[in-house]
């Protein structure tokens, strides 16, 4: 670059590596990272085996900035470093796209023994929805130890988007971890099929109100089917994130039978459930609704009285 050539900033840059100083060489990595100059690559690869713990951070930042394409196997072995910041900015840098080209390393270390390395090469997976990491992804989605592997694992499941992951994740939404319920639900987005629904369906039932949301969301992108009483009932569960999204998706299906259920929704307190209900009855745009719509035409939320507008002259237009 005409940078360091006129000024031989790339001479001194390499130069502060070489210092006794940790910190002159961390901000030299920095700045190295900053330029992005291809030249340096080597010397930053090196850097990675620096003594200090913040030199090698700043490595791994660098290295990311001067050939993010081509640095995944250095991020990969840097997963196994001694110092947590440093394998944390190497999981980071792997999932952020760091990991192109990588896929047989990261296949490799599915079952390493450290639950962190397991975890930050299933994500670093997720992105390059590689086929070969199926079966791998499904033995940990099913036998992993550590609830945050499984989710891992669950998530790059559903960006595989392999009917052959989906008995897998389906029982996976009954993990003893909320957090893999809510993944392997939400990774099911995918599949379409009546067995499918009526797994989604019954995580409705779910103790966890985050995976009760996620579960009323994905029956909104796959269809519910003909029996829309669960989504009904969750009209009446005890967190209106839940009911929001349940009336989005009765919203979709375009079923009278669901507007009492967000009729009743328009008196709640919550001005963004009443917001997603009006909507809903737009979608539905059934005569029985302009009644509950004309009741709440005065709502005191501006955005709830232009879907309620907007509702109204749909049923009148229909």
């Amino acid at each position: 670059m005409a940078l360091f050539d006129d000024g031989g900033v790339l001479t001194e840059l390499l130069e502060a590596l070489s210092s006794a100083d940790p910190e002159r060489r961390r901000v030299a990595l920095i700045e190295l990272g900053d330029v992005a100059e291809p030249m340096a690559r080597t010397h930053v690869l090196a850097a990675l085996g620096d003594p200090e713990a913040t030199v090698r951070e700043a490595a791994i930042r660098a290295l990311v900035e001067i050939d993010g394409a081509g640095c995944a196997a250095a991020l990969v072995a840097a997963l196994e470093d001694e110092a947590e910041p440093v394998r944390h900015a190497a999981a980071e840098a792997l999932a952020d796209g760091g990991a192109a080209g990588a896929d047989a390393l990261l296949i490799q270390r599915i079952g390493h023994p450290d639950a962190f390395v397991r975890e930050a090469v299933l994500r670093a997976l997720t992105n390059l929805r590689c086929g070969a990491a199926l079966e791998p992804a499904l033995l940990a989605l099913g036998s992993d130890p550590e609830a945050r592997v499984r989710q891992a694992a669950a998530a790059m499941l559903g960006w595989l988007r392999d009917g052959r992951a989906v008995r897998g994740l389906m029982a996976a939404c009954g993990d003893p971890g909320a957090a893999v319920r809510r993944a392997a639900v939400g990774a099911l987005i995918f599949a379409r099929d009546q067995v499918v629904r009526e797994t989604v369906l019954a995580v409705l039932r779910d103790p966890d109100w985050q995976v009760r949301e996620t579960a009323a969301q994905v029956l909104g992108k796959i269809g519910v089917g003909e029996d829309i009483a669960p989504l009904i009932a969750a009209m009446a569960d005890p967190y209106w994130q839940v009911r929001a999204k349940a009336a989005e998706t009765l919203g979709k299906s375009g079923r009278a039978e669901a507007i009492p259920a967000l009729a009743e929704a328009l008196e709640h307190p919550v001005s963004n459930l009443r917001k997603s209900a009006t909507a809903a009855l737009g979608e539905i745009a059934h005569p029985d609704a302009m009644p509950f719509l004309a009741a709440r035409c005065d709502d005191p939320d501006p955005d709830v009285r232009k879907l309620n507008r907007w509702a109204r002259a749909r049923i009148r237009e229909d």
